[in-house]
């Protein structure tokens, strides 16, 4: 009989410790994964602030990652081209030399000499006004466009001609303009159209014939 309780002595202690190695297991079971989870949670924050820093310096301006200040002053800048965009990525303003040919309605229309200077473009890209110098005529011009032709347009020749010219594209237009010996008034409304040249008088052409003979 002692030897029988001896052995369920033993049998029960065993189970004993076989519960105890089971609830130190789940224990440990628990530990690991709040460790992995912590661990989890560490990495996917350590992930996404890498990510967003990596994305608020991709979003800084080129001179910045250069380590330049964002309103650098620069003593010149030497450049072909330099354009304007808005908000949608049109461009709404190019200093160029040489200037591209226009864009109306969506497609590159040749412009008929090389220009240089600044051009304006509405919210479609349509050139609709500039400042430009042509390179064959040497004349320099500021206009104001319509889609698609200039409604007014001050024009300076290199040999003292200048105009100021207003036109609908339809048929009525005014200009003023003067040349080397003259100034002139055209008018036009559809077949219609006046020109005005006043002639210097006698008296005038008398008086400049003095004037180069006592020079």
């Amino acid at each position: 009989m002692g030897g029988a309780s001896d052995m369920e002595q033993r049998l029960q202690a065993l189970v004993d410790r076989v519960q105890t190695l089971e609830r130190r297991r789940r224990r440990l079971e628990r530990t690991v994964g709040a460790v992995a989870v912590t661990g989890l949670v560490a990495f996917v924050a350590l992930a996404t602030l890498t990510r967003g820093a990596g994305v608020a310096q991709g979003a800084q301006p080129a001179q910045e990652q250069a380590g330049q200040p964002r309103n650098a002053v620069f003593d010149e800048i030497v450049a072909r081209r330099i354009v304007v965009v808005d908000d949608a990525g049109v461009e709404r303003v190019k200093i160029a030399a040489p200037l591209p040919d226009p864009i109306l309605l969506g497609k590159r229309i040749p412009r008929g000499g090389s220009v240089s200077g600044v051009l304006l473009f509405d919210a479609e890209g349509n050139e609709r006004g500039g400042y430009i110098t042509s390179d064959e005529a040497r004349d320099v011009a500021l206009t104001m466009d319509e889609v698609g032709r200039a409604s007014l347009h001050l024009g300076v020749g290199a040999r003292g001609e200048s105009h100021l010219t207003f036109s609908d594209g339809r048929g009525r237009f005014a200009a003023f303009g003067l040349t080397p010996k003259n100034t002139y008034l055209f008018l036009g409304n559809g077949d219609r159209k006046t020109m005005i040249e006043p002639q210097p008088s006698q008296d005038s052409d008398q008086g400049d014939d003095n004037q180069k003979g006592g020079q």
